[in-house]
């Protein structure tokens, strides 16, 4: 980490740590989730819900390039808010519905498979510095959310999400999400081949999705 302490990126990632640091975790409500269901509206959800994970990525950073231990309580308290999420999905992608976000239900998408990679690179960058049990407690959340369903799903041959095999960058991008979360944090070895060898098989869709300008 020394080396990238002094790169342009890293060093405006103390200032936006510093920034975040005088403020609370952003807060999520239902209201906010059912927005969209009732409103068709989409920030009041998606921006303070990127937020939080935008922030641990900048504390976890942070600590990284500076190891002082001036940001892990924050982080520590922004991985606690996201770990007690009713819901990691994005209001818009399961149509705001109030059983999302009690918990009661749940999908596989773009804003869940970002929250299981992000976690699991902080868990494996940070795993001697974070709060006891922490990175226990992400890989579980991260297995009961995305993990879990996606292998019990491909294994049953019955797909609920249209982006496994879809033409578009869902595809790529959340599966990159699955295959990276698994390779760094899931200790079962045949899991990890599960999910290698399923991206392998419905990447190709989205390589198909691309047009004759390049573009998909």
């Amino acid at each position: 980490w020394d080396p990238l302490a002094k790169h342009p990126f890293f060093v405006a990632n103390l200032k936006t740590a510093e920034k975040e640091s005088t403020k609370d975790t952003p807060l999520l409500t239902e209201e906010m989730f059912t927005d969209f269901k009732t409103k068709g509206t989409r920030p009041q959800w998606e921006h303070p819900h990127s937020s939080r994970l935008n922030r641990a990525i900048a504390f976890a950073l942070a600590e990284c390039t500076q190891p002082d231990g001036r940001y892990l309580p924050k982080l520590a308290a922004e991985l606690e808010a996201i770990l007690s999420e009713g819901t990691w999905c994005s209001a818009a992608h399961c149509w705001g519905a109030p059983e999302y976000f009690r918990g009661n239900k749940n999908t596989v998408d773009l804003a869940s498979t970002a929250r299981s990679w992000s976690l699991a690179c902080i868990s494996v960058w940070l795993a001697d510095r974070l709060p006891a049990g922490m990175t226990d407690r992400s890989r579980s959340e991260i297995a009961r959310r995305t993990w879990s369903p996606y292998l019990s799903s491909i294994k049953a041959g019955k797909i609920p999400w249209g982006w496994v095999a879809g033409d578009n960058n869902w595809n790529a991008v959340c599966h990159g999400g699955m295959i990276g979360s698994a390779l760094m944090l899931d200790p079962d070895r045949g899991e990890r081949a599960w999910f290698l060898a399923s991206a392998e098989a419905f990447l190709p869709h989205f390589i198909a999705g691309y047009g004759e300008d390049g573009t998909c």
